[in-house]
Parts: structure tokens; sequence; C-alpha cells
């Protein structure tokens, strides 16, 4: 992976990772670091189908020929081969155009459009979710809780902050960030405690989960839900013993919920 200090400022970027994982935000912060200056634009590559490719890839043209800035072109996993090809075409055939980055999301069989676009796109940056990443969190969520408040906002205490980076985030940045905006409407000043954060985050492993660990953790999570805490038909469900439930439960750093009536 090309790490984003290391690219050149003018340079052409293909932005991948998972949902959420914050490609939009790298690339703002690639325009707003680069050489050029000019209008920030964004074309999302679905309206391609919706508008038509035709009057799409005008539009595309259109902001080339304006030559300032950066062009940011979203989900090009979206296009399909003939307009990607055009797409590369146009960026190859239009040296000097404004600064432009696309974003994409990994999935199976997308190699065909890569391939097309690697040659105008030549430096590719992924950007990994945000499990991967945990330190992340503490920068993110002081400029998350700013970006929710109408003053200078709350700080998360130390406890919160550790509780966050343990946290598992299928969702990226977009669930933190989402997290985040309920805490600030709870608590719009002070210091955010564990009891400002919704309830499946006041209890997380004390450790950094494995991969099979946190779908565990999901599994047992789900079947606790549905049996309203009981934890004998939970295992029953689950097809263990209840001491093993109880076990795994301390284990994956589950508090144990209260049991409802059957």
């Amino acid at each position: 992976m090309t790490g984003v200090a290391d690219l050149h400022p003018e340079a052409n970027v293909l932005i991948s990772g998972e949902p959420g994982t914050g490609k939009l935000a790298v690339a703002r912060c690639l325009h707003e670091e680069g050489a050029r200056t000019g209008p920030f634009t964004v074309f999302t590559a679905e309206l391609a189908h919706v508008d038509g490719t035709k009057h799409w890839l005008e539009r595309v043209r259109s902001r080339l020929a304006d030559r300032t800035g950066s062009l940011v072109l979203r989900h090009v996993e979206m296009l399909d081969a003939p307009t990607a090809q055009a797409i590369s075409a146009l960026l190859t055939d239009d040296a000097g155009a404004p600064r432009v980055m696309a974003t994409v999301r990994p999935r199976p069989g997308a190699a065909e459009f890569e391939t097309s676009l690697l040659d105008a796109l030549p430096v590719v940056v992924h950007v990994p979710p945000l499990w991967e990443r945990p330190e992340d969190i503490a920068d993110i969520v002081p400029v998350l809780l700013r970006r929710h408040s109408d003053g200078p906002g709350p700080h998360a205490s130390a406890e919160v902050m550790q509780a966050l980076m343990r946290a598992d985030w299928p969702g990226n940045v977009r669930q933190l960030e989402s997290v985040i905006q309920g805490v600030v409407a709870r608590r719009p000043i002070g210091t955010v405690v564990l009891q400002d954060l919704p309830a499946e985050y006041q209890s997380v492993p004390w450790r950094r989960l494995t991969r099979m660990e946190r779908a565990e953790r999901q599994a047992i999570l789900q079947v606790l839900a549905q049996t309203g805490g009981n934890k004998a038909r939970a295992a029953e469900l689950l097809g263990v013993g209840r001491a093993t439930l109880y076990r795994k439960l301390k284990q994956l750093g589950v508090t144990q919920p209260r049991e409802t009536s059957a």
C-alpha cells in the first residue's frame, strides 16, 4: 500500500477500501494537501446508469476541461467495462486535467475495470478497515466530537477511548461516526464517560479479538438477544453446555445480560 504522505502531490490515485472506511475523506485530504488549487468535485459512478452513460461521460469530459482542483469518481466498481475504458481514455488523452482520484470497494470480479483504469490511475492507496487500525480511533474521535457539536464539544475520557479502540467496527468510520453523533446528543459538553456510550460498547473485550473470535462473539450476542438473556436456552440453541457458554462470555468480554423470565 502506498502511504498518503508518500504520494506525489499531483498524482492520479485509485483509493480502495471497504464501505465506510473513509475513502472520500482520504481524497479530500489529498486535495487539500495537493499542489493544485481549485474546486473539489465528486461524481458518483452509479449515476452513469441513472443519467445515461453518454451524459455522465460528457459531464466528466466537461469537468476535465476545467483543469483546476480535483475530480473524484466515486464507486467506480459500478462502471461497466466500456465506460471504464472510456474514462481511462479520457484521462490518458487529457494530461494537465484536474487531479483525478477514484474510489472503489474491492469485490470479486472487479479486476477487469481495475485493469482498464490502472494506467490512468497509477497510484493505488488501500484504506484498511477500522478494526485493523484501532490506534487511529484516538485521532478520529476528537474530530467527530467537534464535527457534531455546536461549540467546542465534549471530550472523551480515557476509559471511553479504550472501549472504542477495543470495539468491533464492521461499519468502519461511518459506524463510529453514528455512535459519536448519538453521544454528543446525550452529552453536548463536558467529559464523555462510559455510561454515555450505547450499551453494547460499555462491555467490550479487554483485548483485541481475532476475526474468528469477533464472529463468535457476535453470534453469541445475537442468540442471547433472541432468548432475552436466557443463557440455558441460548446454550441449547448454540449447541454448547451452559458452563461452556459462561466461559465463552468471560473470554470474549461479554457482560452477562440479566435473564428475563421464560
